[in-house]
């Protein structure tokens, strides 16, 4: 038995320290030697530049808020990808080097959503959809230029894959060509609300250090893979704000969010099969699909990939699969949809 994506995703306290804005960091991206990877007992964390080529701060609203981006790749289309609520950019990690390690030419835009990451904003409550869509929206145009048609897939999980796909249905950026959307369905998400708190109260909030941290990600099958682990949960915390207790808490805290869950699903299912875009639907399980969906999996509206060995977070869990899901997308690889596709086997 699995929990329901989204009751997974809720984790922690506190909000992460402010970044210098406008700041940027450059460095050359090398394809990383893999001599962690396969090391079973380590638990170190990972820093972003094994994975990213560029970390920047990024204002919008008229420099009320900042942004933290984090990009790769020069040349070719370009995913965009959208977070699930308690994480960061980082739970994409994994994923995006394998995206630049292919022969495929492609760019890479991920950033921390408002209230999580280093993303700082003068207003951390309003977690609305539609404002949400706004944020999306000004900083793709603040990164990419006002109006840039260039090719676009967006790509989002859980709670970032709502946000994607308003995007996306807003018809305010150019160029989308395709939208991934990953373990989330509307009926189930919904359907999960209620239940939300029993899940929160098995969370621990707080951790000795971030190798502690790594390591109960790792036991409690939040995650499944190392590397996703080593990367991806240490930068979800930060020192305590109380520097007596030398605690390690989580940035963000959901259950500020809580009078905004409904909106961020409700009508998803429709908005999804809206968008006029090619579309991916990754799902850890068949049991996720609610009757609208069904229905239009069974007429060929998008294309379904289950990958039943992975838990909520797929991309962390099978970032191969999660990879070549997406140069698919760009490759524009001709995919019969009406049978979905199911994966035994994920790559831990």
């Amino acid at each position: 038995w699995k929990e329901p994506g989204m009751l997974r995703e809720v984790l922690g306290r506190a909000m992460g320290p402010p970044p210098s804005r406008g700041s940027s960091d450059v460095r050359p991206f090398m394809a990383p030697r893999d001599d962690y990877d396969d090391d079973q007992d380590e638990l170190s964390p990972l820093p972003w530049d094994k994975f990213f080529s560029e970390k920047r701060d990024v204002p919008i609203n008229a420099g009320k808020d900042v942004f933290r981006v984090y990009s790769s790749g020069t040349e070719g289309p370009m995913f965009i990808m959208f977070h699930g609520g308690g994480y960061t950019a980082m739970t994409w990690a994994v994923v995006i080097r394998k995206l630049q390690r292919s022969s495929t030419p492609n760019r890479v835009l991920a950033f921390d959503c408002r209230a999580h990451g280093g993303t700082v904003t003068e207003d951390i409550s309003d977690m609305s959809l539609e404002k949400q869509t706004d944020d999306a929206v000004q900083l793709i145009a603040a990164v990419c230029g006002e109006g840039d048609t260039s090719e676009k897939v967006f790509v989002g999980h859980s709670m970032g894959a709502a946000v994607a796909t308003a995007v996306c249905g807003s018809g305010k950026v150019k160029g989308i060509t395709g939208l991934v959307v990953i373990d989330v369905v509307e009926g189930t998400a919904m359907a999960s609300l209620s239940a939300m708190q029993l899940y929160i109260d098995k969370i621990p909030t707080s951790f000795n250090s971030a190798e502690d941290a790594v390591r109960w990600s790792l036991t409690s099958r939040s995650a499944k893979t190392r590397k996703a682990a080593r990367v991806s949960t240490p930068d979800r915390i930060q020192p305590a704000p109380d520097t007596t207790l030398s605690k390690w808490v989580w940035r963000t805290d959901l259950l500020r969010t809580e009078p905004y869950w409904r909106g961020w699903y409700q009508g998803m299912s429709q908005r999804f099969l809206a968008c006029p875009v090619r579309k991916v639907l990754m799902l850890a399980g068949t049991d996720r699909l609610d009757t609208a969906l069904t229905i239009a999996q069974m007429q060929g509206k998008f294309r379904l990939i289950v990958l039943p060995d992975c838990g909520h977070c797929i991309q962390e869990d099978d970032p191969q699969k999660t990879a070549e899901t997406l140069l698919d997308m760009v490759r524009k690889v001709v995919i019969p949809v009406r049978m979905p596709v199911v994966v035994q086997h994920a790559a831990y």
